[in-house]
């Protein structure tokens, strides 16, 4: 035999499926540190059986499966498979090619197979005992085992060397016969005990049951003569009840035809209530529908009237506006012609200044030449003339300002009389602006009412939507815990039916025998299966019926007596064990069945049977099992029907409580086991049709969900459309706010132009006023100069030239006072043409905008109007129509009206009956009640008789039951009282002695039959280990010199000299321990601690090939065992490997001396950080 292929996947570090193949004499494993060499090995010994998770380099088992990589996931299971050539049947199974797997999961579920057939830990290690190979064995040498074993203990090392002895089965043989030795002895003590028991209780059951049976003679004889004298009392007292029930009769037929008469007239009263509450009903939903008709047409009369009222201010309103619309056209008409006029002045004024300062310049120039010839000529009249001259000067200077004073006085009118036109334009301005405003506004809080409807929509919509999310999302988790429910359902229903399909909870030679009937398809429909898997129980009846049938559940029923005996020889064959069997052609129902209710006992609920369903063709087998079992509600019912039936039926109660037949009593916990097997069939069809509905609910919620989520977007389509309508109307709110705030600012310039004229009108008046007084002033001081003037020209002569120059000066002096008054006010004339020019194109502009917002107002108004007329006309249609419907009502409320008052007299009439008929009715009841008492007492007294009978025999008292005597009453009471006496004094008796005694006597048989069975199977126990022992010694104590003889030889060999010895420490062969000593060359024999590394290392590496020379395992595994060894040594070992016959070597290696000796080299290397991957490379030499 040898090791052939290996399949690693999941393991440490392999994490991909990986297939090392073997030869059959030496394979090396190379590669670096941590590349993973060592799970090789590792992987064997695992495989092996291997269950501590230290031996494996690991802190626990779970910590060999692949633990994932930075890219690669965890797995969630290690597997390794080993494949052995086992053509020379090495292995103790006929097969020439032996499989041996183990799977590990991170649940920690671990499974062994072999041959790819589940089988237990135990199998592998049997498998492979005595070959060397195995977790203890030595043929599987990982790091640090040659320093354990050195390091160990001499009673340790023994187990290497037992193996090496090949009597490790015969070691595991003898353990299991001293644990069975060690049973059967507790078996026979427990059995003394036992039989000790029952050997006094049987002698003192003898004498009870003897008096019992006495007791029962006569008890049954007394019984005979009581029965009788009960059914004579009986017939006494029913002749006495023939005539009283004959009047009961009577009376009862009368009582029957008032009771008749007052239905009858219920019947009618009700029929004509219920016609009376209809057409109350009727009457009251006629009134309702009035007040609702009335109701709508005072609606339509009074919308109507809002309607006709908001027509005429509407009306009212596009009049009002068509009036503003031709004043502001006539006003604009007047302020285009005013600005075309005042646009011709300004230009005419502008010409005039021209012209006028032209003329001024030329004057001026006129003025100072002839000033200049007077200014000569004077010189000489200088003296005489100075103060005509200051005079003359003077009063021209006044001239000119009386002149201009009174021109600006007129300019100054004018101005004000200009001022007084425009505050007229502006004050009408200002009444059309506050007009515009308040329709503005107006519309601005209707917009605004609109705008908030909307809003108040949308916020309904978003609460409904935010609703109809919520209700989505309790959807969605509901479809979620559905989800999960209908998952953790299903996973209980498939673990459920895995558990059923696979019998668990049954006992295993059920078990075995129904899985493999099932597996291998035998027996066909002639097994129908255990009694627990054909019947159906309710969840109340499940513990009572469990106890019922107790190990019952687990028989099975087949078809018939032939099917059995094919049965049984399959299970003899297969040696599955015992199993009951129940056949459906040689079972009968053959219980005797009593009635219980004449017992008279509360809470017997019937016989068990009647509480199972199953097939037609088991029933008589379900009788068979349950049909002398009683199921009680408790313990205290159970406990009188057990003893009423003189403890000939057993009774269960619902709790699991036992009255066994005889008198004994089971009680206490109930296991779930036996009651988990009935109902796993019920609970599977139960998960079922729970997963079933859970399923329908699911898609009910996910149609439900459908639909919200389609009212959802209808609610987000909906809240769309009206933000979309709120956009419009927040651009129309803008556009009114602007239309105010654009009004306002008319209005407050308007305002403004108001004040600033109101201004200038007060500045010019007070202006004229002060001018006044500057005028009447100048007035008074030219007089005063005219004076001096008048007198100085009668004093003085004038020259001619003189005078005429002056005359002409004076004249000039005149013209250019004259133009410069021209031109002040030709000034003053264009700077107020100029403003009245801006005012006007101000006005026009503002009129423009007004006629552009009227004439916008009026349309709205105009298809406003159009609006009510239509809903005028649809209110007067509503009245009218409403008003029709109304008279129709009325008139119906009035027939029923009329007909209630009918049925109001009609019910009353009936009443009166109905309470004549009562009051007949109670007189014959209570006759009817006084007879029925009699009869009833008469009964009760009759009952008693039988029930007493019942109570003390369990008789019960019917015409066919009856025995009768031919015996007078009196004989039959002397009987009576005699046979009381005789009972009385044989004193208390123990009836179930009988059966207890001939019980006790059966178990006493019995059991002294087990002591006898138990003491043999004792001595061939002790003769078995007598033997095991004689043969392990002899075969320890030959293998033990062999290795001692061998390990000497190997050890000189290794170490080029020097001695070895093992010796065990005890005299005792097969508990001793084993003792090493070593003396390499040069020196004295010394303990093995003081050896040096690379000598302890050497010493283990002799002593195991001893053992493989003694006892050749068909393969051996040295992982990296040489890593302390120097070059000559290594030398020595890989020689000596070379030579060693008929085993194949897996040798793990860093050293290139060791792989010069392999025929195939395998190298492990780290591609992909994390995970192990195989390079092979056969060597040729």
């Amino acid at each position: 035999m040898y090791l052939k292929t290996i399949y690693i996947q999941g393991f440490k570090s392999f994490a991909n499926r990986t297939k090392i193949e073997f030869n059959k004499r030496i394979t090396g494993i190379v590669g670096p540190n941590g590349s993973g060499k060592s799970n090789i090995s590792d992987a064997i010994m695992w495989v092996l059986g291997e269950s501590s998770a230290k031996n494996l380099r690991g802190s626990k088992m779970e910590d060999v499966i692949f633990s994932g990589t930075d890219d690669k996931k965890a797995l969630s299971l290690a597997e390794v498979t080993i494949v052995l050539d086992n053509s020379d049947e090495t292995l103790p199974i006929k097969y020439t090619e032996v499989s041996v797997t183990r799977r590990m999961y991170r649940s920690g579920e671990t499974e062994y197979l072999i041959n790819n057939v589940k089988c237990r830990l135990k199998d592998v290690k049997e498998l492979f005992l005595d070959t060397g190979i195995g977790k203890d064995g030595y043929s599987l040498i990982g790091q640090g085992k040659t320093e354990s074993i050195l390091s160990s203990k001499p009673e340790q090392r023994r187990a290497v060397f037992e193996e090496a002895a090949g009597i490790s089965k015969y070691k595991l043989r003898k353990t299991e016969s001293e644990n069975k030795l060690k049973k059967t002895e507790d078996n026979i003590i427990r059995l003394n005990d036992i039989i000790t028991e029952i050997d006094s209780r049987e002698k003192a059951l003898k004498i009870e049951s003897e008096r019992a049976k006495k007791y029962r003679e006569l008890y049954n004889e007394l019984k005979k003569f009581e029965i009788e004298d009960a059914f004579l009392k009986i017939e006494y007292e029913e002749s006495k009840n023939l005539k009283t029930t004959k009047e009961t009769e009577l009376l009862e037929n009368e009582i029957n035809e008032l009771k008749h008469g007052i239905e009858t007239h219920k019947a009618l009263r009700d029929s004509c209530r219920a016609e009376f509450d209809n057409l109350q009903k009727s009457m009251g939903d006629k009134h309702e529908i009035l007040i609702n008709l009335n109701n709508i047409i005072e609606k339509s009369t009074s919308r109507k009237a809002i309607i006709k009222n908001k027509q005429e201010n509407i009306s009212n309103n596009i009049k009002s506006k068509v009036d503003n619309i031709n004043e502001l056209k006539s006003k604009s008409e007047n302020l285009e012609e005013a600005k075309k006029t005042f646009g011709e002045d300004l230009q005419k004024i502008q010409d005039e200044l021209l012209k006028l300062n032209e003329n001024l310049e030329k004057q001026k120039s006129i003025f100072n030449v002839k000033n200049k010839s007077l200014t000569d000529i004077e010189e000489d009249l200088k003296k005489h003339n100075e103060n005509l001259l200051a005079l003359n000067k003077e009063k021209s200077e006044l001239d000119s300002k009386i002149i201009l004073v009174q021109s600006l006085i007129k300019d100054r009118q004018e101005r004000i009389d200009s001022i007084d036109r425009n505050l007229k334009i502006l004050e009408d301005n200002k009444k059309e602006i506050s007009d515009s405003i308040n329709y503005e506004n107006a519309l601005l809080g209707k917009t605004s009412e609109e705008k908030n409807s909307i809003i108040k929509k949308l916020d309904n919509l978003k609460e409904e939507k935010n609703d109809c999310s919520n209700k989505i999302e309790v959807h969605n988790n509901k479809l979620s815990e559905l989800h999960q429910n209908i998952n953790k359902y299903e996973a209980r229903f498939s673990v459920l039916k895995n558990i059923t399909e696979n019998y668990e909870g049954y006992n295993k030679s059920v078990k075995t025998f129904m899985n493999l009937s099932k597996s291998k398809n035998l027996f066909g429909d002639e097994l129908l299966g255990p009694v627990a898997e054909n019947i159906k129980v309710d969840k109340e009846y499940e513990r009572a019926i469990s106890v019922a049938l107790g190990f019952g559940l687990q028989n099975i029923i087949i078809k018939s007596n032939k099917d059995a005996k094919k049965m049984i020889d399959f299970l003899i064959e297969n040696k599955i064990g015992r199993v009951t069997f129940l056949p459906i052609d040689s079972i009968k129902d053959n219980n005797p069945k009593i009635d219980l209710n004449s017992y008279g006992v509360r809470g017997v609920l019937g016989f068990a049977d009647k509480f199972v369903k199953s097939n037609e063709n088991i029933v008589d087998v379900i009788k068979y099992l349950l049909g002398k079992i009683i199921i009680a509600e408790d313990f205290d019912s159970a406990e009188l029907i057990s003893k009423k039936t003189d403890r000939y039926y057993r009774v269960v109660s619902l709790k699991g409580d036992s009255f066994n037949v005889g008198g004994s009593l089971t009680g206490g916990f109930v296991s779930k086991d036996s009651s988990d097997i009935i109902s796993r069939n019920s609970e599977l069809e139960k998960l079922k049709n729970s997963i079933r509905e859970l399923k329908i609910e699911y898609n009910d919620i996910l149609k439900n969900k459908s639909k919200l989520t389609k009212n959802l977007d209808d609610k987000s389509f909906l809240m769309e459309e009206l933000e979309g309508k709120l956009e419009s109307l927040n651009k129309k709110l803008f556009s009114v706010e602007n239309n105010i705030v654009k009004l306002t600012q008319s209005n407050k310039s308007n305002e403004e132009y108001i004040l600033r004229y109101n201004s200038e009108k007060e500045h010019l008046m007070e202006n004229i006023k002060s001018e006044n007084i500057n005028l009447d002033s100048f007035i008074l001081n030219l007089e005063n100069i005219n004076t001096k003037l008048n007198k100085r020209n009668t004093e003085i002569e004038k020259d001619e030239k003189v005078s005429y120059l002056k005359v002409q000066l004076e004249e000039l002096r005149n013209c250019i006072s004259n133009l410069k008054v021209e031109l002040v006010k030709l000034n003053l004339k264009k700077e107020f043409v100029g403003k009245e020019l801006k005012n006007s194109i101000e006005n026009i502009t503002q009129n423009r905008e007004k006629l552009t917002l009227l004439k916008k107002d009026i349309e709205i108004g105009e298809n406003q109007l159009e609006e009510l007329r239509e809903e005028c006309k649809k209110e007067e249609k509503a009245i009218v129509d409403k008003s029709e419907e109304k008279k129709e009502v009325e008139e119906d409320y009035n027939n029923l009206n009329k007909r209630t008052k009918e049925l109001d007299i009609k019910i009353t009439e009936i009443l009166k009956k109905l309470d004549e008929l009562r009051e007949l009715l109670s007189d014959k009841e209570k006759r009817y009640v006084k007879l029925e008492a009699l009869i009833e007492n008469k009964e009760v007294k009759i009952a008693g008789i039988k029930e007493k009978i019942f109570d003390k025999y369990s008789f019960i008292i019917k015409d066919e039951n009856r025995e009768k005597l031919n015996i007078s009453k009196g004989e039959l009471n002397t009987n009576i009282k005699a046979l009381t006496d005789k009972l009385n004094n044989l004193g208390d008796v123990n009836l179930h002695s009988i059966a207890d005694y001939e019980e006790t006597l059966a178990k006493l048989n019995f059991n002294l039959e087990q002591k006898n069975d138990l003491m043999v199977s004792r001595q061939e126990i002790l003769d078995v280990l007598g033997e095991l022992e004689i043969e392990m010694k002899e075969m320890f104590k030959k293998t033990f010199i062999k290795v001692s003889k061998y390990f000497d030889e190997i050890f000189k060999i290794l170490f080029n000299g020097g001695k070895a010895q093992i010796e065990l420490d005890s005299s005792n062969i097969l508990e001793g321990g084993v003792d090493i000593k070593a003396q390499p060359p040069g020196k004295k024999f010394q303990s093995l601690s003081l050896l040096s590394g690379g000598e302890r290392a050497l010493t283990a590496v002799a002593l195991i090939f001893a053992l493989l020379k003694v006892r050749p395992a068909p393969f051996c595994i040295l992982d990296e065992i040489d890593a302390a060894l120097d070059d000559a040594n290594i030398l020595r070992y890989a020689d000596y490997v070379k030579k060693i016959p008929d085993i194949q070597f897996i040798i793990i290696t860093h050293r290139k001396l060791t792989m010069e000796i392999v025929n195939v080299l395998y190298g492990v290397t780290m591609e992909e950080k994390g995970i192990s991957k195989l390079i092979s490379v056969e060597l040729k030499k």
